[in-house]
């Protein structure tokens, strides 16, 4: 059976979409991370508030403690 270009080209795509998706996952929360962290120096109040609230919600997972 032939298989036109386009639908090998999908397949392959397709092999690899947890990788990719893995990559752009990472990336999003690594840039968001740099921004929260450039944002809490702001010398607006207010946007170091939010930059706060930002890094609390990435970091903050993992000090959470039930007592």
């Amino acid at each position: 059976m032939i298989i036109p270009g386009w639908a090998g080209a999908l397949s392959g795509l397709a092999e690899k979409a947890p990788a990719v998706l893995a990559v752009v996952v990472c990336a999003y929360v690594v840039l968001m991370g740099i921004a929260a962290v450039v944002g809490s120096v702001h010398l607006d109040e207010k946007i170091r508030a939010d930059a706060h609230k930002v890094l609390e919600r990435l970091l903050g997972h993992g000090r959470r403690t039930k007592c």
